[in-house]
Parts: C-alpha cells; sequence; structure tokens
C-alpha cells in the first residue's frame, strides 16, 4: 500500500484521539507493524515562504490541502531529471483533478525516469517545489496568504493551538502496537497513539488515545 497522503493520515490521527476511529484510522493502523513507529510532521513560515520540515510524502500532498481553500482549475507541472539517460526539463498542464501520479504516468509511456532533481507545481496564486536538497517549500504571492496556508496545514492537527505569530510547528505522532498473541482467538490490532507538539521550540504538550481495530 501507498504510503498516506498528509491530509488522510492527520484524519486517522484525528480520528482515533477524538475517540471516534473511522475508515482513514482502520486502514492507517492495518498498515503499521507490531511495535512502535512514529511519524513527524514539520511547518516553518517565513514571510510569503512555508518550509514543509518533514512528514509529508510528495508536493500533491501539500497541494491538495491547498486546493480547498484556494480551489485551482489547472495546474503547471514540471521536472528535471535524468529521463532515459539523458538529462531534460519537462512540463505539462494538468487538470487540478488529476495527481501528480497519474499525469507522470501519462508522460512517460514507454519511458524511464531515471532521477529527479525537483519537482514544481505552479499556479496563479501559488508555487510548491520539492527538490533532493530543500525538499518541500511553498510560495505565495503575499505574506497574508502564507500565514492562512501554514493555519491551514498546522489545523490539519485540530489539537494544535497555533498562535497567529507562531513561526514553526513540529508534531510527532507514535504509535504503538501491541504484538499479537498467536493463542489468542481474535486477530485485532489494538494499541496506543500519542502525538507531540512543540511550537516554536516549546514543549506545548501531549495528546493521544488508545484503539482496537
Amino acid at each position: 500500500m501507498s504510503e498516506l497522503s498528509l491530509r488522510d493520515y492527520s484524519t486517522a490521527v484525528k480520528e482515533i484521539i477524538r475517540g471516534n476511529p473511522g475508515k482513514q484510522a482502520e486502514e492507517l493502523v492495518k498498515t503499521l507493524p507490531d511495535g512502535v513507529t512514529s511519524k513527524a510532521f514539520g511547518f516553518a513560515i517565513s514571510g510569503k515562504t512555508i518550509k514543509i520540515l518533514s512528514g509529508v510524502p510528495s508536493l500533491w500532498s501539500v497541494f491538495e490541502v491547498i486546493n480547498r481553500i484556494s480551489p485551482q482549475k489547472d495546474y503547471d507541472f514540471s521536472m528535471r531529471g535524468i529521463f532515459d539517460g539523458k538529462t531534460k526539463v519537462i512540463s505539462k498542464r494538468a487538470n487540478a483533478k488529476m495527481n501528480t501520479d497519474e499525469l507522470k504516468r501519462e508522460m512517460f509511456v514507454g519511458g524511464a525516469m531515471d532521477r529527479i532533481f525537483y519537482e514544481t507545481i505552479i499556479t496563479e496564486e501559488f508555487q510548491i517545489k520539492f527538490s533532493e536538497y530543500e525538499g518541500t517549500i511553498l510560495q505565495t504571492n503575499d505574506e497574508e496568504t502564507a500565514r492562512r496556508y501554514f493555519q491551514l496545514l498546522v489545523g490539519l492537527f485540530p489539537f494544535v493551538e497555533s498562535e497567529k505569530d507562531t513561526k514553526q510547528a513540529k508534531i510527532e505522532c507514535v504509535f504503538n502496537i501491541e504484538k499479537w498473541d498467536s493463542f489468542r482467538k481474535e486477530q485485532k490490532k489494538r494499541g496506543t497513539l500519542k502525538c507531540t507538539i512543540t511550537l516554536d521550540g516549546n514543549m506545548m504538550g501531549t495528546k493521544g488515545n488508545s484503539f482496537v481495530f
């Protein structure tokens, strides 16, 4: 199974912490091995720029979140990398409903992607770039928009109470899945979730819950 998107992961965590786990939470937990599994998310804002410090599997994960409050009809997607043994920059416009994985498959029918140096999504309102050196960066046209996007990303974890002047938020979620006893009749996943919140370097507390699937 592919890694859950930022939106889906945060939804699963929210469901468990609120004590009302649904399909998304069950899907996530079933992918986890016995024992401890941790995942950290980090977001930092400076002026018109938001840097994704950790936890986001792809720039599309950022796009689908931002697209909720700044709906786009389409976007320009470009990549620089080694394709079929040659260094190239390739680009294509796509409908906003098509994710970048689907777009790549369409762009590389019969071809090979040997290595990607960077990927970029460009719209009239924002730009998202992922590179192997800088990670994922979201660039906006003004500071007010950047703050809205930052609050939206942090707000995916509703138990994180950031302030208007918060510059950095980090959330670490730790799952501890009980080892399954082969003599037990019920083959269910039992465990606990604990999320630690840090704002601007200050530990703000933890949220968690237990679960059974």
